[in-house]
């Protein structure tokens, strides 16, 4: 098994890439900081007179992009290799344009999305060093299930002036999923900013039946009392 070795500047940050391709591959390998009294030795023997400098065995190799390439190459995924190619660059201060410019010209357009890459660079930004996926929460594929679709119901009968971002951000359903549950699901559309049903239900029209014969019954009665009807506050009648 080759013996591997990292020689870079005994500052923070140096090697950094190099450094976080072999501990995510498991490699072993021996880091060696070299101080100032110490360059002015090593330098000759370095590729380019440069640092970080990868040894394996006793060959030395320079450029720290080729060398992380070559290590996601031979221990990382594509994936993860394209990913530690994003945090080399970022972490040298080039913009996220010229990044993916970068990306395309070396493993071709399909190899990661500009959004991607600006993502990733936010995550970097924000002191993310894994380039591993996140685990995810576990939820299905599709969210409209009978579940969310009756907390959906319930949260637009509570206000239904309700908006889908508010939907979406209070059940933590997607708001492609909440349009579908809304409009194809339950049946609602706007009027005048509140979601009304587009059809009345068995139950809407069971109410308005009750109401209609109630109305009618009370109309129906025999009035035993004085009615006294008027107009602007000016009486008018009297029976």
């Amino acid at each position: 098994m080759p013996n591997y070795k990292v020689h870079y500047f005994d500052a923070r940050g140096r090697g950094e890439i190099i450094r976080l391709l072999l501990t995510y591959a498991g490699q072993k390998f021996e880091d060696n900081r070299i101080g100032g009294e110490d360059w002015a030795k090593f330098k000759p023997s370095t590729p380019f007179g440069q640092m970080p400098v990868f040894q394996i065995d006793d060959k030395l190799y320079g450029q720290t992009t080729a060398i992380a390439n070559y290590l996601a190459r031979e221990f990382v995924s594509s994936k993860l290799e394209i990913r530690a190619v994003v945090r080399f660059l970022f972490a040298k201060g080039t913009k996220c344009s010229v990044i993916y410019r970068e990306i395309v010209e070396n493993y071709g357009e399909h190899a990661m999305a500009m959004t991607q890459v600006y993502q990733w660079c936010t995550w970097f930004k924000d002191g993310r060093t894994s380039l591993q996926d996140e685990p995810r929460s576990g939820r299905p594929n599709t969210a409209n299930n009978d579940w969310n679709t009756a907390r959906v119901d319930e949260l637009i009968k509570v206000g239904r002036r309700v908006k889908l971002k508010e939907i979406s951000l209070k059940l933590d359903i997607p708001k492609t999923n909440d349009y579908e549950i809304v409009h194809d699901k339950l049946g609602y559309c706007k009027v005048s900013a509140r979601w009304v049903p587009k059809l009345l239900s068995d139950e809407h029209k069971r109410q308005r039946l009750e109401i209609s014969q109630s109305c009618c019954t009370g109309v129906n009665k025999k009035v035993t009392k004085p009615l006294i009807w008027g107009l602007a506050g000016t009486i008018v009648g009297y029976t």
